[in-house]
């Protein structure tokens, strides 16, 4: 028995180093619990142009409604995604409702995940209707099934599908000056042979997480700037917004920018602001007093083109802006007021809020970045 031991622990060994040293696919050893779902040889050679990375062992990827472990590879965020027959046999049995669940949501930096062709005919050839929903970290894509044969229809053997968030510095001048800076923007792309497929039939859903300004909307967005205005549903308790697209773009998901006018952009905080597209500094930065955002008076007021007197012996300002006149004291809550105009380093402090819907303007407060956001039309 003992020379028995022995030997196992020498073939262990041996095997360890085999899945080191070797040009075997490192996902056959990316995960010894793994094992017992292998049934079929991965393939003996890799298409060439695809990057064999290291496997991430705590970023499982699975297919069929998540039940099925899959075998893949993936070097900065780029998946592959082998798909053998024992796995699409698998994937078969696991789909439910003719819709069968990639999640690659647990991948790190995540960028693409790139599928065999003739895997997914295989999939649409077995389920009659077939749906695939792609899981990514920064939302998910669900093809019906007239979108994944009309794809399939146009993809060499290898199909590359991403879904990833753009950063609003990224864009050129025409796309910035078309959207607000707090929306999301995502890329989505099917991209075979280095070719984008960009039109299909059928349909694509897109869920994208939103947390940010409402109302929300969602656009396809153009290298020019132009927005296209697209059917969207906010779910604000999961917070996620899903829309339909009938081919693939820059999509733009957040509040609509006033068409004209002018726009004041301040953050808790910060005394840097932006008035259009021209930054300065203030005196005093907005602050929180008694759960109420407070901001400058004269500063939001001459902005938008108001008039403003100061009476020292009263301690009041007199705001006049297209015909109408409002008056503010210090220390005196104001109807519509529900904390005070204060002085505040020098300067005279007035309610986000009471302030802005005084001045006939759509004032909004982004929590997750502490920016604020007043628009007159």
């Amino acid at each position: 028995m003992k020379k028995i031991n022995r030997v196992l622990s020498i073939v262990l060994t041996l095997m360890t180093l085999f899945c080191a040293l070797s040009a075997t696919p490192l996902g056959l050893c990316a995960y010894e619990d793994d094992l017992d779902f292998i049934s079929d040889p991965l393939p003996n050679k890799i298409n060439p142009d695809v990057s064999s990375g290291v496997s991430s062992g705590s970023s499982k990827i699975t297919g069929g409604n998540g039940l099925i472990p899959l075998m893949y590879n993936i070097n900065d965020g780029a998946v592959e995604l082998f798909l053998t027959d024992k796995e699409i046999s698998d994937i078969i049995d696991a789909t439910a409702d003719n819709i069968s669940v990639f999640d690659l949501s647990l991948i790190p930096n995540f960028t693409s995940v790139r599928m065999p062709k003739d895997a997914l005919q295989k999939l649409s050839g077995a389920v009659d209707g077939l749906s695939v929903q792609l899981k990514a970290p920064k939302g998910i894509l669900s093809f019906d099934a007239g979108a994944l044969k009309s794809i399939i229809s146009q993809s060499g053997a290898y199909i590359n599908f991403s879904l990833t968030e753009v950063k609003y510095d990224s864009l050129n001048a025409a796309q910035k000056s078309a959207i607000n800076p707090d929306s999301v923007i995502v890329n989505a792309s099917v991209v075979s042979d280095a070719k984008a497929i960009r039109s299909f039939d059928g349909s694509l859903t897109i869920y994208v997480p939103y947390t940010g300004l409402l109302p929300v909307k969602a656009w396809y967005l153009s290298d020019d700037g132009v927005l296209e205005d697209m059917t969207g549903i906010y779910n604000a308790t999961t917070k996620m917004m899903l829309f339909k697209a009938s081919h693939l773009s820059l999509f733009v998901i957040g509040k609509e920018l006033p068409q004209s006018g002018i726009r004041i952009r301040l953050a808790i905080g910060s005394i840097v602001y932006t008035v259009g597209e021209t930054a300065d500094k203030l005196d005093v930065a907005p602050t929180i007093v008694n759960d109420r955002t407070m901001v400058p008076l004269r500063f939001i007021a001459e902005a938008m083109g108001a008039k403003v007197d100061w009476n020292e012996n009263t301690r009041s300002a007199t705001i006049e802006l297209d015909g109408k006149t409002i008056s503010v004291t210090i220390d005196k809550i104001e109807p519509g007021m529900d904390v005070p105009a204060m002085i505040i380093g020098g300067r005279t402090m007035v309610p986000l809020r009471y302030i802005g819907e005084a001045l006939g303007c759509e004032v909004s407060w982004n929590p997750d970045t502490n920016v604020i956001s007043i628009d007159k039309k």
